[in-house]
């Protein structure tokens, strides 16, 4: 095995987009998590500063493994602190077996400056990616299991909310002063969660899609109490069925129609892709998961007007917010969230107290 490490740019893009094509996930519906049209979109969404390791073998210049390790600023203990997001890894079928994720592991390592660490999220049922990542190789690094994530997928069709003397309704420009300044209070109480400017909507790539009016504000008594954040991210992000086991193929119908009474994502035809609406940057004054509530189910109503079917919202497994979640109709997914590092153990210096948050669209 001859292979050598390069930095991709968009020339890339067309030997990136073959080599996820080569690599769905397996399970009763075989998936393919896509990048169209241009990978690089969806990176400078979930980074800041975009890295894009290549492995490419030499005699066929074929890429067989990719992985992603931008940074991006986020709130540790409070204060902004830039941190490197390790995600997509992605190594051709042929050379899972091999060497391949080690020699991946000691071309990250020169990078490393010394106490840095790493974020990265897993799927509780991806097997084979938890046994590639925590499998501990020579010269590889460690992965410490932080708290995990539950991203609740979410039927549009009910729910269980009481009312409550809430005016929620969309953002505009006039708007984005006081978002900032409830985002700045509140932010910080969370551990890594992404700093956000709201100003920059509409100019920077970090905010691909995104307007101004996709964000529901709550009002109580004139006050900004709450933001919640829709994002429809399948201009550059798909999820796409490449096939069923042969049951869940004459099962799908019947599923669907589950899905919408008790949560989940209606899944499409063979070669089509999910639809669901993500939501993102929760931010809730003091924790209250009654006003969490209360917004979410004005985003649940609207989302059904347009004929959605599905949204998601991720929570940690300490955040406060989480109590919201049993007045809606859904299912749960399990991600793992994990700091990596080549020595010591990052979690020592966190702050436990402060309630961990993942912005699921940013993953």
């Amino acid at each position: 095995m001859s292979i050598e490490f390069v930095y991709a740019t968009e020339a890339d893009n067309g030997r990136i987009h073959d080599l996820i094509r080569r690599t769905p996930q397996r399970g009763i519906a075989e998936l393919n998590f896509e990048r169209k049209p241009d990978y690089f979109f969806g990176a400078r969404v979930s980074t800041q500063s975009v890295m894009v390791i290549l492995a490419i073998e030499k005699a066929s210049q074929e890429v067989v493994g990719i992985y992603s390790l931008g940074d991006r600023w986020v709130y540790v203990n409070g204060v902004k602190q830039n941190i490197r997001y390790a995600s997509d890894l992605r190594i051709a079928l042929q050379y899972r077996k091999g060497q391949l994720l080690p020699l991946i592991f000691e071309e990250i390592k020169k990078l490393d400056k010394g106490g840095e660490y790493v974020q990265s999220v897993i799927l509780a049922d991806n097997a084979a990616s938890l046994t590639a990542m925590l499998r501990k190789s020579p010269g590889g690094p460690t992965y410490h299991p932080y708290l995990s994530m539950n991203t609740y997928v979410i039927s549009t069709l009910f729910d269980r909310v009481s009312s409550l003397n809430l005016e929620v309704r969309r953002a505009t420009e006039h708007d984005v002063v006081r978002m900032q300044a409830l985002f700045d209070v509140e932010a910080p109480k969370k551990q890594f969660y992404p700093v956000y400017d709201f100003a920059r909507i509409g100019v920077d790539p970090y905010y691909r899609d995104l307007q101004v009016s996709d964000y529901f504000l709550g009002f109580l008594d004139g006050e900004l109490v709450g933001i919640i954040g829709t994002w429809n991210q399948k201009g550059f992000k798909q999820t796409r069925v490449v096939d069923y086991a042969g049951w869940m193929a004459a099962l799908r119908p019947f599923y669907n129609w589950w899905s919408c009474l008790f949560g989940g994502f209606p899944l499409p035809r063979k070669g089509h892709t999910v639809r669901y609406t993500g939501t993102h940057c929760l931010i809730i004054r003091d924790n209250d998961p009654v006003v969490f509530a209360s917004i979410l189910k004005a985003v649940r109503l609207d989302l059904r007007r347009k004929g959605e079917q599905t949204m998601i919202v991720g929570l940690c497994d300490n955040d406060p917010l989480r109590l919201a979640m049993d007045r809606f109709v859904h299912k749960i997914m399990r991600t793992n969230h994990y700091l990596g590092c080549y020595s010591g153990d990052p979690r020592v210096g966190l702050d436990k107290a402060r309630p961990l948050y993942l912005d699921v669209a940013r993953l």
